[in-house]
């Protein structure tokens, strides 16, 4: 702090966890903040009848997350009872969950800048803050088909961002500091766009997968087989959150089998899981 108008922060971590494989366990975070109190400035000189208080500030952090369980990065076993010759044999098989050895810590980068102002005698207040927020190595569960043998398997989806603002207004009407009674009216408001930047290698080809399995979900007849289910699909320029599907027409009258809508706009029968989009 200098003159108490100017505020400056900084910081470093270093975190290491078992959670990772052992190339993998160490991650660095450093932070740094800045702030200007204008308010105290000599040309404020004028406002100070007025304008209590009034402050930008700026800010800049890196932040880490091993919030996973300590085995996803390697294969996990569990016993099972087979019958062999008509007695039960106690024997493992792999957990439900695929082991990935290439896990790293999911790091953050935070943007902000803000606005404080208080007026009037502390009335009036309000607080102007943008953000952006990059998160590399986004540590999820991926929903694998049930023909590759597992149901889950834990993994880095890539780059995300997440850009908004926020807004809190303050009105104070009533104020008696000697009772300590204080009636405040409060506003806040938010927006946030989130949106993948770039998903892993990995993940490219675990979509590949998804999408070959997807395909061979179908009988001879072009009908849909009953334990087909959605499976995630991730995108650049999308939400992790979007729903994609090859939309349906409903069924074709004269052969009982279902319409899809092609990417282009076709009609077929034939489902292609390249025809998804994104539907919500």
């Amino acid at each position: 702090s200098y003159k108490g108008k100017y505020l400056l922060t900084a910081t470093f971590r270093a975190d290491g966890s078992s959670k990772f494989a052992p190339s993998h366990q160490w991650g660095y975070f450093p932070a740094a903040a800045a702030a200007w109190r204008i308010s105290d400035e000599a040309f404020m000189e004028n406002t100070r009848d007025w304008l209590d208080n009034l402050k930008l500030r700026v800010s800049y952090g890196t932040s880490g997350s091993d919030n996973i369980d300590a085995s996803l990065w390697r294969e996990t076993w569990k016993t099972e009872q087979i019958t062999v010759d008509g007695e039960k044999v106690t024997t493992y098989v792999p957990g439900d969950m695929k082991g990935n050895p290439d896990l790293k810590w999911q790091q953050t980068r935070n943007y902000n800048a803000s606005l404080d102002f208080t007026m009037f005698h502390n009335i009036f207040s309000a607080r102007f803050e943008y953000y952006e927020k990059y998160t590399k190595n986004t540590l999820l569960d991926y929903s694998m088909a049930p023909s590759i043998g597992f149901s889950t398997m834990k993994e880095n989806l890539g780059k995300i961002s997440n850009k908004g603002y926020e807004i809190s207004l303050r009105v104070r009407p009533y104020s008696d500091p000697s009772k300590q009674a204080y009636w405040d009216i409060i506003v806040n408001g938010a927006h946030n766009k989130s949106r993948i930047e770039e998903i892993s290698n990995a993940l490219k080809v675990l979509n590949e997968k998804q999408m070959a399995v997807a395909d061979g979900d179908t009988n001879e007849d072009g009908t849909q087989r009953a334990e087909r289910k959605p499976l995630p699909r991730y995108e650049n320029g999308y939400s992790q959150t979007t729903i994609w599907a090859v939309r349906s027409m409903g069924i074709d009258p004269q052969t009982g089998r279902e319409v899809f809508l092609t990417r282009d706009g076709r009609l077929t029968n034939e489902y292609s899981s390249v025809d998804q989009v994104p539907v919500g």
